[in-house]
């Protein structure tokens, strides 16, 4: 190793630095973590097209922080967006490092980053060095891949635009997201952080059946920790003699919900969002029926809701409306971006640009080009 790092880096090393295995999940769209608004990073497109930026920066650690990893060890947040874990004997499958991430991305999101969800096919293995630079060694997916040749700068033009003007995430901030959110996942101990933070993810990138699916997961889980820490404990103090038939005739969320109703703890507008929700969500279990964007948005907004009522009991800082804010509003047609016809393009919003090659069909096409039977489209009479 130390004489391929030698040969690399021009110079020879007589000891290597510390190296401590690691696990890194990459983010679903490019950012950056920074120290400071002075951390800065900025290639050129033509450094970009031709790769000949300086990646050191994207392999290195911006900060770490205490998220309450086992044997107290801090999570590290990569330049390139990364987050990066020790490689601990408490993790001993994928799915146990995405409940780890995801566990602090939910803190996040509570507290206003919108980061999205992390999945098994985010993570690589790698290695830390003390110096506080790492490497994608064994990324597992296209993402940690992509991470893995940017910081190698071997990605090529198009895989790279991304890295240029990517959303910075600072220090302070990413410390005020978890200083607020970190309370209110303590105060709702019964919700798993993962399925939370895929609710939302999916939500946002309009995949309403899985979002559904999800919300209203959590949706039963705070139902289910209101009824045992609230109703039970605290309204039905006076009528101890009742907690065990109550408790017998009310096992499902529906009947909760009822009780919860009857009991002042669920309002108007919270239980025509529960009712909505659940409707939803059994047309689509039981019938198979396709979910609305605002079907899956109320359901969200039952969560928020159930949500700020126990951070509510508990005396817990929560902001609903910034918790879900922008969630409402039907995704916008995107942009058009990537391949299209040059005619096409709004040159006034093109920012950068590529010509791409030709193929068979297409005005610039010249030349021959391999012909086989089957392969050509043939219009069909109507």
């Amino acid at each position: 190793m130390d004489a391929i790092e030698g040969a690399v880096h021009g110079e020879s090393h007589e000891q290597e630095a510390d190296r401590f295995p690691c696990v890194l999940a990459a983010p679903r769209h490019f950012h950056l973590f920074v120290q400071d608004p002075d951390d800065d990073w900025s290639p050129t497109l033509e450094q970009v097209n031709a790769g000949t930026y300086d990646p050191l920066k994207l392999k290195r650690i911006s900060f770490y922080l205490d998220v309450g990893l086992p044997h107290g060890n801090p999570m590290g947040f990569g330049f390139d967006g990364s987050m990066i874990i020790p490689r601990n004997p408490h993790l001993r499958s994928a799915d146990d490092a995405v409940d780890e991430f995801n566990r602090v991305v939910a803190a996040l999101l509570i507290g206003g980053l919108r980061l999205h969800q992390v999945v098994s096919g985010d993570l690589a293995f790698g290695s830390l060095y003390a110096t506080g630079y790492y490497r994608y060694e064994h990324p597992h997916g296209i993402l940690p891949t992509l991470h893995q040749a940017w910081g190698e700068a071997a990605a090529g033009g198009y895989l790279s635009i991304d890295l240029l003007h990517p959303s910075r995430i600072s220090k302070a901030d990413t410390v005020a997201a978890l200083d607020a959110g970190r309370p209110v996942l303590a105060a709702a101990h019964r919700i798993d952080p993962a399925t939370l933070v895929m609710a939302f993810s999916h939500h946002v990138a309009t995949e309403y059946r899985n979002s559904l699916i999800y919300s209203w997961l959590i949706v039963e889980q705070l139902v289910s920790q209101i009824w045992d820490d609230v109703f039970l404990s605290q309204r039905m103090a006076r009528f101890q003699e009742r907690v065990g038939q109550l408790q017998a005739s009310a096992r499902s969320a529906a009947v909760r919900v009822e009780f919860l109703t009857e009991a002042g703890l669920v309002d108007r507008k919270l239980y025509r969002y529960l009712q909505r929700a659940r409707n939803a969500r059994n047309d689509l279990i039981h019938k198979g029926a396709k979910p609305s964007q605002g079907d899956s948005y109320f359901s969200l907004v039952a969560l928020a809701r159930l949500l700020e009522l126990i951070c509510a009991n508990g005396s817990v800082p929560f902001d609903v409306r910034a918790f879900l804010q922008g969630l409402g509003k039907r995704s916008e047609r995107p942009r058009r971006e990537g391949v299209m016809r040059a005619e096409e393009a709004d040159w006034s919003e093109v920012a950068y640009w590529r010509e791409v090659k030709p193929i068979p069909g297409e005005k610039q096409w010249s030349g021959s080009h391999e012909q086989r039977a089957g392969i050509g489209v043939v219009r069909t009479k109507r």
